[in-house]
């Protein structure tokens, strides 16, 4: 008896049910978000309008809904992931390499349009001529406007995981480290005497031993908060005359080990929850701050990225406004808090100028504004 023509009919039924049930789920109401899962916002329905342009539109934007909702969504993209992650590790941003650390490999965006990371790590596009003029002369503007105000602005740009923990990267990645574009700022930079500009590279070079990053995430953890934050608090203290102490000195704060399953790059490529790391937090034990109230609109880019500030109980301290990115959390917040009678953190749209952020500036009138971000911003092309 010959069963192959058995087996394909099996095989067949199992096709058409695999392939059908997305779909019938998706009718029975079964249906999958992915904003959370995958670090994105999840396809709105699009709106039928009668119109030329609406009705170009909405099969692409219909589409795109449906792709988020059907059923069985989440488990189709975790098994995808799986496979593209253990066999072809081919993520268009996301690279997964040695000892189970991830990487950031191209700033992500809906077409992956934006310069690689790794690109600039190679020294394969470094800035034109204008573009380095054009950070360095609003990075130079923001420091001489606030300098005559009688204020202390401080530079500091955290750098990318894989200039700090290169060894790590699959051995796929093969290019000699090349001139990268924050080589050329700090150079062009360093022709200003006295620009206060946070270079955390030479310190995280000197505690590398110990991981300063969470593995499967592109922000450090709560020891590479720490040191970038001693470091910060080095140039504060030398360029405004202060004599602030890092918490972590102190009892009031520490660092303690907790188990992290996920971050967002694992979530990018939807291997979340695949294995367990033990990082470094930063446990807040007796803070000297309260929470106020910090509204400020034009700011308010969604209701994750609100003002925060802090009121600490020694008002002869000095104050400070931070713009800053995803790289200050709520716990470094209150760390970076523990040193200044009133601090305010705003989140920052990331182009060098503080032109828009006056107004946070003229309201508040800190003593000190700290303007943070991380290396790869500087692919950004706020200058093409």
């Amino acid at each position: 008896m010959n069963s192959k023509p058995a087996f394909d009919r099996i095989l067949i039924v199992v096709f058409c049910v695999a392939l059908c049930l997305p779909v019938l789920s998706w009718v029975g109401g079964i249906s999958s978000q992915v904003s959370k899962h995958e670090n994105r916002i999840s396809s709105s329905f699009p709106t039928w309008q009668w119109n030329k342009s609406a009705i170009k539109t909405f099969p692409a934007e219909f589409s795109d809904w449906f792709n988020d909702h059907m059923g069985f969504r989440k488990t189709l993209v975790t098994v995808f992931a799986r496979l593209n992650n253990d066999f072809l590790n081919s993520h268009k941003a996301v690279v997964k390499g040695k000892q189970d650390w991830f990487f950031l490999i191209r700033v992500p965006s809906t077409d992956y349009s934006r310069p690689p990371v790794v690109g600039d790590y190679c020294g394969r596009i470094p800035f034109s001529v204008s573009q380095l003029e054009s950070w360095v002369s609003a990075l130079v503007a923001n420091w001489k406007r606030l300098q005559n105000a009688g204020k202390h602005y401080v530079l500091m740009i955290v750098p990318n995981k894989q200039t700090v923990y290169a060894e790590h990267f699959p051995s796929r990645i093969n290019c000699r480290p090349g001139t990268t574009r924050l080589d050329q700022l700090v150079s062009a930079l360093s022709e200003f005497s006295g620009f206060p500009f946070v270079d955390l590279r030479d310190r995280y070079a000197e505690v590398r031993s110990k991981p300063l990053w969470l593995h499967a995430d592109t922000h450090w953890n709560g020891f590479g908060a720490s040191e970038g934050y001693r470091k910060l608090l080095e140039t504060i203290n030398r360029k405004g005359d202060f004599q602030l102490k890092h918490p972590l000195d102190g009892a009031g704060f520490r660092l303690s080990p907790i188990s992290v399953r996920d971050g967002d790059l694992s979530r990018m490529v939807g291997v979340d929850k695949s294995t367990v790391f033990s990082e470094p937090q930063i446990v807040v034990k007796d803070s000297s701050t309260v929470p106020r109230s910090a509204s400020f609109p034009s700011h308010m880019v969604n209701p994750a990225r609100v003002p925060e500030a802090f009121v600490h109980t020694n008002q002869a301290l000095p104050s400070v406004v931070v713009f800053h990115d995803s790289f200050f959390n709520k716990r470094v917040k209150k760390m970076v808090a523990e040193n200044f009678s009133n601090s305010t953190f705003v989140w920052h749209r990331g182009k060098p100028d503080l032109t828009i952020e006056n107004n946070v500036i003229d309201q508040l009138n800190p003593d000190v504004i700290v303007h943070e971000m991380v290396e790869r911003n500087l692919l950004h092309p706020y200058f093409d």
